[in-house]
């Protein structure tokens, strides 16, 4: 499943041939992707809306407003986990096709942009703050403030340890648990961390490369 935010859709590649089976429209700006309850989510960062995709139908369900803005989403413990544009990380559980999305909001870094699940706690990168947020999900509070620096606009789980990309400096370094690595270059600004094993592959433009990262 491939976000396209040029024709504000989402496009189902076949794993094996790599030829695209269909494509779903979406609300306007689709950024993220996240899979929860057999249903591929799609946060649109433009409409400010997560939307449901039916993975056997390959059809696009009624799409959710999040009021504190949808830049990415995550899954994990039962709920989808969206970063927004109001200092804010959004929990949104879905109910049924009535009742739509409970949320509830938590107060994270400046700028979130990077989330992702693991370990107990939802991780965001707070891009304009240098940070990291570590987030309990059963108190919906912080619970860890990480300095890292720089411009963190990616963060994910592998191996048991937290990894973040620098959209500026070109790098990505383990944050957690601590200490800190040293933060290695990848010759791309990375755009998203991809767990695989136990390391990442980070995906980044200017220019355009996937680059694996060890863990470390």
């Amino acid at each position: 499943w491939v976000a396209d935010a040029v024709d504000d859709e989402v496009v189902e590649v076949d794993p094996a041939t790599l030829k695209i089976e269909r494509s779903v429209a979406v609300p306007a700006g689709p950024t993220s992707m996240a899979v929860l309850g057999g249903d591929v989510w799609v946060s649109s960062l433009q409409a400010n809306e997560v939307t449901p995709i039916d993975v056997r139908a390959g059809t696009a369900g009624t799409p959710d407003v999040v009021s504190a803005g949808a830049v990415r989403v995550a899954a994990g413990f039962g709920s989808l986990w969206v970063t927004g544009a109001t200092n804010v990380l959004t929990r949104a559980t879905p109910l049924d096709a009535l009742a739509g999305l409970r949320q509830q909001t938590v107060t994270v870094g400046q700028g979130p942009i990077g989330v992702a699940t693991g370990g107990g706690s939802v991780w965001v990168a707070n891009a304009a703050g240098g940070t990291v947020s570590a987030v309990s999900p059963s108190a919906m509070a912080v619970t860890q403030t990480l300095h890292v620096g720089g411009d963190p606009l990616t963060v994910a789980v592998s191996g048991g340890k937290v990894y973040v990309g620098d959209g500026t400096a070109q790098t990505v370094r383990t944050v957690a648990p601590a200490p800190m690595s040293k933060a290695r270059t990848v010759g791309t600004g990375p755009r998203v961390l991809v767990p695989v094993g136990a390391g990442v592959w980070a995906g980044g433009s200017n220019p355009g490369r996937v680059v694996a990262v060890a863990q470390g």
